[in-house]
C-alpha cells in the first residue's frame, strides 16, 4: 500500500498488473526507496499509550485516548488505508447523539470509521474516544509522517511499557 501511495496507483493493497509492473519499472530503474517501515501500537492499558516502532525500536511515544464503553476500540492489527491532514469526522456517541467534528487534524484511518488522530481533550491516558486513537494534537503531528499507508496499526490490553521496560509516557509528550 505505501509503495502504491508513493507511485499514484489506486491503493488497494491488491497484488494485481499494475501494481507488479509499477514494482518491476521502479526495480529496472533502481527507483526503490528503502526507509524504515513503521509499526503503531496502542496500549489500553493505563496509562493508554501510542509506541511508534522502527527497525525493531521504540522511537516515539504518547499518552493516547481509545474508546468508551459502548464505542471501543477493537483489539487487533490493521493496516493504514486512508489518510487527511484535516477531515470532518461524524458518527454517533454511545449515547446515540450524533457529533461533527470539523477540522480533526492528522488522521489515518485503520479500520472502518477508527482512526489514529489529534484530538483537543483536557487529558489523555484513558478511554475518551468513539472508537478512535486520539493523540495530542502536537503529538499527532509528529507521529503522521510516521504512518503511511500500508503502516500496521495494532490495538492490545497488553502492559507495553513493563514489557518494552520503557517509561509510560508523561502528560503532554
Amino acid at each position: 500500500m505505501a509503495f502504491q501511495s508513493e507511485h499514484n496507483l489506486g491503493i488497494d493493497g491488491e497484488i494485481g498488473y499494475s501494481l507488479w509492473s509499477a514494482l518491476l519499472d521502479a526495480v529496472a530503474n533502481r527507483d526503490v526507496t528503502t526507509r524504515p517501515y513503521n509499526y503503531l501500537i496502542a496500549t489500553e492499558t493505563l496509562p493508554e499509550s501510542l509506541y511508534v516502532w522502527s527497525n525493531g525500536a521504540v522511537v516515539y511515544e504518547s499518552l493516547a485516548n481509545t474508546g468508551v464503553e459502548g464505542a471501543s476500540t477493537p483489539l487487533g492489527t490493521w493496516p493504514v488505508y486512508l489518510r487527511f491532514t484535516s477531515t470532518t469526522m461524524s458518527g454517533t456517541n454511545p449515547d446515540g447523539k450524533p457529533y461533527k467534528d470539523p477540522g480533526v487534524p492528522w488522521v489515518s484511518y485503520f479500520i472502518g470509521n477508527d482512526a489514529v488522530h489529534g484530538f483537543i481533550r483536557e487529558s489523555y491516558g484513558f478511554p475518551q474516544s468513539d472508537g478512535c486513537v486520539e493523540l495530542p494534537v502536537a503529538n499527532a503531528a509528529v507521529v503522521f509522517p510516521m504512518d503511511p499507508y500500508g503502516t500496521l496499526v495494532t490495538v492490545t490490553t497488553g502492559d507495553l511499557a513493563s514489557e518494552l521496560d520503557v517509561q509510560p509516557p508523561m502528560s503532554g509528550d
